[in-house]
Formats: structure tokens, sequence, C-alpha cells
């Protein structure tokens, strides 16, 4: 017996009796008993003047284990960026931020849809942004490397708060920059009694 469930079969039997041939996943044995997932697809022919049902199987237990790992990885990634002290950020290769964790929009009293799809440079203070676009520009052009860079961003009510920042860049397949994750903090005590 093929079918880890034995209801599977009679209603894969029913499915093409009444003349569905939409694919379907099951869970299946291998010959060993190992469990696997397939794919079935099937194809109503005449021969001879008879019906018949061409079935094909596409063993997809490899693409399940793998999106259940995708998952897995993306809900442990969430948890730690949902639940550090630090602040976690995406930013495309424009300059656009793409994702921001929730202790930065807590840190800086404003609320994710406020902050997502605007220019980093944009929260900077005025006096920061020449040397910060200094640093940046060259450090570009060395893939792998990181940086650390301090400077001043606007807190909602209006007051400046010193950020460190560690930014790692990020390249395509063909070394093109597609943006960089970002790691901050809060450094304003250490600075401003400096």
């Amino acid at each position: 017996e093929f079918f880890s469930d034995p209801a599977d079969h009679e209603r894969m039997i029913a499915d093409r009796r009444a003349g569905a041939i939409e694919p379907r996943e099951l869970q299946m044995k291998k010959a060993d008993g190992t469990p696997i997932r397939v794919l079935v697809s099937s194809e109503i022919v005449m021969v001879g003047g008879e019906q018949l049902v061409i079935s094909g199987l596409q063993d997809i237990t490899g693409l399940r284990l793998a999106e259940e790992a995708l998952r897995v990885s993306e809900q442990r990634f969430r948890s730690l960026t949902e639940n550090a002290s630090d602040i976690t950020s995406v930013v495309d290769v424009e300059g656009i931020i793409q994702y921001v964790s929730p202790s930065g929009v807590k840190l800086l009293g404003y609320a994710e849809d406020e902050v997502l799809e605007l220019a980093v440079l944009d929260y900077l203070h005025p006096d920061d942004v020449a040397r910060i676009r200094g640093v940046l520009d060259p450090f570009v052009a060395n893939p792998g490397s990181q940086l650390r860079v301090e400077y001043r961003a606007p807190h909602k009510d209006g007051h400046w708060v010193w950020m460190e920042t560690r930014r790692s860049f990020s390249y395509d397949d063909q070394g093109e920059l597609i943006g960089y994750e970002a790691i901050g903090r809060d450094v304003t005590e250490r600075v401003e009694h400096a």
C-alpha cells in the first residue's frame, strides 16, 4: 500500500471517475515505508474507445521540507528582531527603508508606516549628512566589509537621538549592490557625557 491514508486513494479514484484531473498533493509511502509528499497530476485519455487515466507522481518532499525550514527561519528572525533592544533595519540600493524592527520605531517615537519607504538620509541630522555620505560611498565598493557609523536621528517629538549603527552591504550574484542591513543602538548618553 503506497497511500499513508487509504482514504486518499479512494478520494483520488472518485475524483478521476468524476472527471476531476486537478493536481492533488498526497502523503504516500515508499516501498520501505518512508513517508513522502507527492503531487499527483492526471490526464484523461481515450485508448481504443476506452477512457483511461494517466497519472504522474512528483516527489515534493524536499520542497515541503525546504518550505518548512524557511518558515521556521523567518519565524526565528522575526522573533529575534521584534524582541531585541537593538534596532534592525533593511535598506534598498536607493537608500529607502524597507524594514525597521519594532524597537526602532519605539526608540524614535514613530509608527512603522511613518518610517517605511522613506530615504535614510532624510532621517539624519543635517550636519551629519555629508559625513555619512563620505564614509558610505567608498565603503560600498568593498563587498563583504562592515561599517560602523555614529549619527543623529530625529525623534518624533523633535529631539535628536545619537545612534551607532553597524552596516553590512548586500550584493547580488553579479556583485551589484542591492542594499544593506543595519543593527543600531541608542548611544546618546555615551556621546553626550564623553
